[in-house]
């Protein structure tokens, strides 16, 4: 049912044909246009209904997004797509403090629709406008803007169908699991209330390139681009590298406890497994 919702709702955008623009006027050129655009609003608004999994995540990082769309609006004189821009900014400022506190649960959630609702907003009015004299930069703005979004939907899905978790567009949608990027920040030890500030401080070093953009060449928007994407590449490496040493730890607690001549059971295990998930554990998943 949501994923045929959400259909409709992308249906609409096509039929009054809100879709991305850069490929050839040609019938094959449009098609994959409109693909495109189906699969790109699908995409950011299941991904910001998915990172709903920490109090006041989603919440925060769609006000950054909007701020900073504004912004863009602004400075390229479309100013209608300002005032959506604003108007969900401040619905989410409004929000924000009874969402996310630093010493009690959130009072007031988003749930799914709310969450969807904010990713189908950003997702659409970011493909509305025309954000730079350079096709290039136009097509990266956006990109840039809802860089976090990006991130986490292509790691979870990567490694959920590598895994065999989901195979299909509705298991995707479908799934809940703790293997998104706040919950893989948070198994670093950080805590919850430090892995949403540290999403918020990426989302707001992803979104400032994309205001110096308006009179930009194509190879300085890929470059900003590029610079966006390594960033997100050692932030993978660093959650790799630290997942791995708590595995090593694990390992050698296994081996030690074998030494001792006891034998280490399915249970023990798991003990272990549970341990270093911890943090992991403590966070709800998404869309609760």
């Amino acid at each position: 049912m949501k994923l045929l919702v959400q259909l409709a709702a992308v249906g609409v955008l096509l039929y009054f044909d809100v879709r991305v623009t850069f490929l050839p006027n040609t019938w094959w050129g449009n098609s994959l246009e409109y693909l495109i655009t189906a699969v790109w609003v699908l995409g950011i608004t299941n991904s910001v209904n998915f990172l709903d999994g920490m109090d006041g995540l989603a919440t925060g990082m769609s006000a950054i997004i909007a701020f900073f769309l504004a912004l863009v609006a602004l400075q390229t004189g479309q100013v209608y797509f300002a005032y959506v821009a604003l108007a969900l900014l401040g619905a989410c400022l409004g929000l924000l403090p009874d969402n996310f506190r630093r010493t009690r649960s959130a009072a007031v959630f988003l749930g799914d629709n709310g969450a969807t609702f904010l990713g189908f907003t950003l997702a659409s009015t970011a493909i509305m406008g025309n954000w730079a004299t350079n096709n290039i930069a136009a097509l990266v703005v956006p990109i840039l803007l809802l860089g976090v979004p990006i991130f986490d939907m292509v790691l979870t899905t990567v490694m959920r169908v590598y895994n065999g978790q989901v195979k299909t567009i509705g298991q995707w949608l479908a799934y809940t699991g703790r293997d998104h990027f706040h919950h893989r920040l948070a198994a670093l030890g950080i805590g919850r209330y430090t892995a949403v500030l540290v999403i918020y401080a990426i989302t707001i070093l992803t979104c400032i390139p994309a205001v110096v953009l308006k009179q930009a060449r194509g190879i300085d928007a890929s470059l900003l681009l590029l610079q966006s994407g390594l960033l997100f590449l050692l932030i993978s490496f660093f959650m790799i590298y630290v997942r791995s040493h708590q595995i090593r730890l694990i390992v050698r607690e296994m081996s030690q406890e074998g030494k001792e001549g006891r034998k280490v059971s399915p249970s023990d295990l798991e003990r272990l497994l549970t341990t270093a998930d911890s943090a992991v554990e403590e966070a709800p998943p998404e869309g609760e």
